[in-house]
C-alpha cells in the first residue's frame, strides 16, 4: 500500500477521530455531562484486507474505550457506532460501476437486508438519549448481523443450512 495512502487514511479516521473529540469534550466536561459518538466499522472486528482502514478503525474501537473511562469522571458517556456497508450514494456508485455486487453485501448479514443511513442515526439518537444513560464505552454494530454471520458461516463443521 501506498505509505501516503496510508497516513492518509490515519489522519482521516484515528486523527480526525481525536481532534473532533478533542474539540467538544472540554466544553461538555464543564457542563459535567453530554455523550460523543465515534464512528467506528465493522472493520474493527474482523481482518479484511484494508491494511490502513481496518486498523484505523480497530484503534477507534479501543481510544472509545478509553476516552469512556477517561470522560466518564467528568459525567461524559462515550460510544461508538460501528456500520457494515451502508447503501449511501458512494456505495451505490461502486454498485452501479460493477465494483460491488449487491446481493453479496444484502447477504452478508444475519439478517439479509441493505443498512441505511437512517439506521446508522437511530441508533447514534439511542446512544445519545437519557434511554443509554448507562451505556458507555461500547461500540454498537449497526451491521444487521454482519459480525455474527461471518463468525458462523466459517465454521469448518458446516452450517445448518446450504
Amino acid at each position: 500500500m501506498d505509505l501516503d495512502e496510508h497516513a492518509r487514511v490515519w489522519d482521516v479516521n484515528y486523527h480526525g477521530t481525536v481532534h473532533t473529540v478533542r474539540a467538544f469534550a472540554g466544553a461538555m466536561s464543564k457542563r459535567g455531562r453530554g455523550s460523543i459518538v465515534t464512528l467506528g466499522s465493522i472493520n474493527s472486528y474482523a481482518a479484511l484486507p484494508l491494511p490502513a482502514y481496518c486498523p484505523s478503525k480497530t484503534a477507534i474501537l479501543r481510544l472509545t474505550q478509553i476516552l469512556a473511562v477517561e470522560l466518564g469522571r467528568h459525567g461524559l458517556r462515550v460510544n461508538g457506532v460501528a456500520p457494515t456497508y451502508v447503501l449511501t450514494p458512494a456505495l451505490q456508485a461502486r454498485i452501479d460501476a460493477g465494483d460491488r455486487d449487491p446481493d453479496l453485501i444484502e447477504k452478508a448479514g444475519a439478517v439479509e437486508m441493505f443498512v441505511y443511513p437512517e439506521h446508522i442515526a437511530s441508533v447514534v439518537r439511542f446512544l445519545c438519549s437519557e434511554q443509554a444513560a448507562a451505556v458507555s464505552g461500547v461500540m454498537m454494530p449497526v451491521d444487521a448481523g454482519w459480525e455474527a454471520a461471518t463468525s458462523y458461516r466459517s465454521f469448518v463443521g458446516g452450517v445448518p443450512w446450504p
